[in-house]
């Protein structure tokens, strides 16, 4: 199971991020509201408590690999222990389920501010919610995810973190790294994996010198290009 989190300033554009997509379902959380109007309007009480602080949003999504499955109840339950493991028990979340991609997975959003105007840490998060999951994985009986520096994928710096929130949308570099980790699940030769991301939009471009020697590789979307090394070290030519 992979987890992403991000941090914000608002909860309304992150609720209609999450809200406003196909058959996106609420299936948890300790709230009342059952839409973004009600749900925003809620989470401005926790706020109140504590209105300097900038930061009062949290945003964690939790991925399944694409052949795991488990029904809204036990995501529900997940959800819940994620959160509480996270610090998150006296908070305001919610947990919503899409089902736009072929992984599935839910996405939690809770006030950094208790309902006892307490503000949730963000010290060492990161670690900490690898162990959670770590332990989630165990207790559902998931298949292990190696985290990013097992798998040599680079972390997303602070600044992009910020960017998807405020952009609602991926990173270039969190496009690739899914494509191309998707790409590659089965060991493919280097045809059919320039294949499969061409039809992702995704150009494979290796870095050959006259005498035919390749020495890295680069990916461009969207008319960005990056190089492997950029992404982590198991995008690189070598790995």
């Amino acid at each position: 199971m992979i987890a992403n989190q991000t941090k914000g300033k608002g909860f309304g554009g992150v609720l209609t991020y999450l809200l406003s997509k196909e058959q996106s379902q609420i299936i948890g959380g300790n709230m009342i509201g059952e839409n973004i109007k009600e749900l925003s309007t809620e989470f401005k009480k926790s706020r109140e408590l504590r209105p300097n602080l900038k930061n009062c949003v949290w945003h964690t999504s939790l991925s399944l690999p694409h052949d795991e499955t488990l029904s809204n109840e036990k995501w529900d339950k997940l959800g819940n222990e994620y959160a509480t493991k996270m610090g998150f028990k006296d908070s305001q979340f919610v947990i919503v389920r899409h089902h736009d991609t072929k992984h599935e997975h839910i996405h939690i959003v809770a006030s950094r501010i208790s309902l006892r105007g307490n503000v949730v840490s963000d010290s060492q998060d990161y670690k900490r919610s690898e162990k959670v999951v770590r332990g989630l994985e165990k207790s559902y009986g998931l298949t292990p995810t190696l985290s990013s520096r097992e798998v040599g994928r680079k972390a997303l710096t602070k600044g992009e973190l910020h960017k998807i929130l405020r952009e609602q949308k991926q990173s270039i570099k969190m496009q690739l790294q899914t494509h191309i980790h998707s790409a590659t699940e089965d060991r493919p030769d280097a045809n059919t994996f320039a294949k499969r991301l061409a039809k992702q939009g995704i150009k494979v471009i290796p870095n050959q010198s006259k005498t035919g020697h390749i020495s890295g590789i680069s990916f461009e979307i969207n008319g960005e290009k990056i190089k492997g090394n950029d992404l982590g070290r198991s995008y690189s030519w070598s790995n």
